[in-house]
């Protein structure tokens, strides 16, 4: 009897749609009919570039590849062509596929593979972003040293993951150039790779922090311009609104403090950008004008034809000396969506829905006048007046109104630097300070 295993070294693709489960709860046919449609891409494409699918179960699709180039070439042309179908049907036949690349050892058993090859593959898929592309360090070192794959892709290094069932950890990488729709022969970035360390605070003094305010935490955003879109670097303060409809990675939208005003540019998305009832043309600014005393921003409808998204934000204005933007999501998304479809702001709050944002080019106010961008109820805390406002390497705090103000239960005379984990003291109002974004202070 021969109990000799077979092995042998390749690369894994591994493959499955984002809320599967909830769209066929939701629509059963229509699912299966949008999962043909998607399979048809995703299959031909695997096998146009040398593939065998190993493995399918529902929505999963695992397939492998003698080399890594052609498995990660593979995983993102999918990418970019199930990008390109979502953007011509409606929103509820969009499908998300999350993938995940491995180079490993695996185990042959007549047509099937098996091992820890496999497991690392499915491992990252399940870590991936919808419509991202996660990949192990052993792929990224067959394709960085590979000249064929010069200028075919662009990596960030994500640094050292523990997975699931995996003894030890792995280095994890993600795909770039899956942004926007794109056709499948258009020009990516070339390879570069970040840093393990997290993003440095960009140069125009952009950052961010967190109150714990008596309604609910609150993220002041600091600086002349927001993102506003999927998977905004946590390092790099943006609004981050995880929907199926919103595009894909990176920026949607930004909020821009110029000449006096604010305006709102869409960011070249394939799912469009209303300011109120008005679609944006791509990359051409538009000014913020609030009618009533608010303004609404939809993301993630659609730009042929024109509809607007369900993920919406209210932006209304703060009067007074110091110029800012309140924003929150629509209440009404809130109460019908299920939450874990709506809004990722800051990872390690996704559950914090109901936060409120505040955008500012200088500095904020906080107190229980109408000229603050976080007002504390109550009146015990009347003329208490806090100022924060980032000095492009610190934040730091001012009393500006009549009762005083403290931080750590001192009080504050002089400009007073805020550090992650302060407490700031109006009245009978004890704000914790969360520093996001700062050299010194990351969460």
């Amino acid at each position: 009897m021969n109990n000799r295993i077979d092995r042998k070294l390749c690369a894994i693709l591994a493959a499955d749609v984002y809320g599967y489960s909830r769209m066929m709860h939701e629509d059963e046919v229509r699912t299966i009919e949008a999962l043909r449609a998607s399979r048809e891409i995703t299959d031909g494409l695997i096998e146009s570039y040398g593939g065998r699918i190993i493995f399918t179960a529902g929505d999963s699709v695992v397939a492998e590849f003698a080399a890594a180039g052609s498995c990660v070439l593979c995983a993102r042309d999918i990418q970019l062509a199930i990008a390109d179908r979502n953007s011509r049907v409606p929103a509820e036949q969009e499908m998300l596929f999350r993938i995940g690349a491995n180079v490993g050892d695996v185990i042959i058993i007549g047509a099937d593979l098996l091992g820890e090859g496999v497991n690392i593959a499915a491992r990252l898929e399940a870590l991936a972003d919808p419509g991202g592309v996660y990949l192990s360090g052993s792929v990224y070192d067959q394709i960085v040293g590979d000249p064929s794959m010069e200028g075919q892709f662009a990596i960030e290094e994500l640094g050292r993951r523990k997975l699931k069932n995996i003894e030890e950890e792995v280095r994890v990488y993600r795909l770039g150039g899956l942004e926007e729709t794109l056709p499948s022969d258009a020009p990516v970035a070339g390879m570069t790779e970040r840093p393990a360390a997290p993003a440095p605070v960009p140069t125009d003094g952009t950052t961010a922090l967190r109150l714990d305010a008596p309604g609910g935490p609150v993220i002041l955003q600091m600086g002349r311009r927001m993102a506003i879109g999927r998977g905004a670097d946590p390092f790099v303060p943006g609004l981050a609104i995880s929907h199926r409809q919103i595009s894909r990675l990176g920026k949607q939208a930004e909020l821009r403090w110029a000449d006096g005003g604010f305006s709102l540019r869409d960011v070249g998305s394939a799912n469009g950008t209303f300011l109120d009832d008005g679609l944006l043309a791509d990359d051409q600014p538009a000014t913020v004008q609030l009618n009533g005393g608010s303004c609404v921003i939809a993301l993630g409808g659609g730009r042929n034809p024109p509809r607007k998204g369900i993920c919406q934000l209210v932006v209304r204005a703060v009067e007074g000396v110091v110029p800012a933007l309140r924003i929150e999501l629509d209440g009404s998304v809130v109460d019908d969506e299920p939450e874990d479809q709506i809004a990722r702001v800051w990872p390690g709050f996704a559950q914090e829905l109901r936060l409120g944002w505040v955008f500012a080019p200088e500095a904020a106010r906080i107190g229980s006048d109408l000229d603050c961008a976080v007002i504390l109820p109550g009146s015990m805390n009347a003329g208490a007046k806090a100022e924060i406002a980032y000095d492009g390497d610190q934040f730091i705090v001012l009393s500006v109104g009549d009762a005083p103000v403290a931080v750590n239960d001192r009080p504050v005379e002089t400009a007073r630097p805020l550090a992650d984990g302060d407490h700031i003291v109006l009245g009978q109002h004890r704000l914790a300070v969360g520093v996001i974004g700062d050299r010194g202070n990351r969460r």
